[in-house]
């Protein structure tokens, strides 16, 4: 086992028995080798971690550790901390890299010395269908503006330097959904993301993704928008920017409540975005909900700000 990698990758698994090998082989068929792969069983109950077990001993790069479940973000931080390289990777036990992923990194760090985090895209796959798509924002270096619009970044397509994750405040461990939006947001107050330009891997489209769609992910991200333009991004964000965001978020997340039929919560959401944004969109979408409310016996989850 080399005792300086290059790049730490990190895997946090967790009931994926049937996509783990495939993620680890794309890391191990790497062109650069120059790695480690810091591999967290997460509380599985699946076969994961005998899996895991069985990968770490065919490969000293791979370093193998078990711990109860205790959530993504909170893995994520735990692996980061035993990393020993001085560039992160990030890889889901269900993505899959290409194989010269980490040498597109490694050549865009060598020609760009003082890069501290860079980005590439991904396409979609689902089942044995790949769909390609299109590669954002890779024609220049972006930061908090660009970030706060479009969350066009995923983890597989991201490295950075470790000491980043530190300054920023590592990843939020009370969060469900959208710990990687928040960090990312934070690290952009601290340095331009910069694109490599290529496409890196396939992010894994399937019934039990965490970041499967829902009216409570919907509503986690425009909370996690909210809460950095209220605090953070204050300074550097257009208070019409962040309105209209924050209107187009929470109206999203209402009309996914609707389609749950969850509607008093779908109103709470509406009358949220009607406050960003008073248009008269969000207003024909609370009188909608409104209506809805009644004939439902749930209730809404009030929408909290406790920043």
């Amino acid at each position: 086992m080399q005792p300086n990698p290059a790049i730490s990758v990190i895997m946090s698994v967790h009931n994926h028995q049937a996509f783990v090998r495939q993620a680890v082989a794309s890391v191990i068929e790497q062109t650069c080798a120059d790695w480690e792969l810091i591999l967290i069983n997460n509380g599985s109950t699946d076969d994961s971690p005998a899996l895991i077990d069985e990968l770490a001993r065919r490969d000293a790069r791979i370093r193998p550790f078990h711990q109860r479940n205790i959530g993504l973000p909170a893995s994520r931080n735990r692996a980061i901390g035993l990393a020993r390289a001085p560039w992160i990777a990030y890889l889901d036990s269900d993505d899959l890299w290409f194989p010269r992923t980490l040498a597109a990194y490694a050549a865009y760090l060598a020609a760009h010395r003082q890069a501290e985090f860079i980005f590439g895209y991904a396409h979609r796959l689902c089942g044995a269908t790949i769909t390609e798509l299109p590669g954002l924002n890779q024609d220049r270096p972006v930061g908090t503006r660009a970030l706060f619009q479009r969350m066009f970044l995923t983890p597989l397509t991201v490295c950075h330097r470790r000491e980043l994750w530190e300054q920023a405040g590592r990843f939020n461990p009370h969060l469900v959904w959208c710990d990687d939006y928040d960090l990312f947001l934070r690290m952009s107050l601290l340095c331009r993301f910069e694109p490599i330009g290529c496409v890196l891997g396939l992010r894994r489209r399937h019934d039990k993704n965490l970041s499967a769609p829902c009216g409570p992910s919907y509503q986690a991200e425009a909370e996690v928008l909210h809460r950095f333009a209220d605090g953070l991004g204050r300074d550097v964000l257009d208070a019409r920017l962040v309105a209209r965001r924050l209107g187009q978020l929470y109206g999203r997340a209402a009309r996914r409540f609707m389609r749950e039929r969850n509607y008093p919560q779908a109103l709470a959401l509406a009358q949220e975005a009607l406050a960003q944004a008073p248009t008269w969109r969000y207003r024909m979408l609370c009188r909608f909900c409104s209506w809805l409310a009644p004939q439902s016996a749930m209730g809404p989850q009030p929408v909290k700000h406790a920043w």
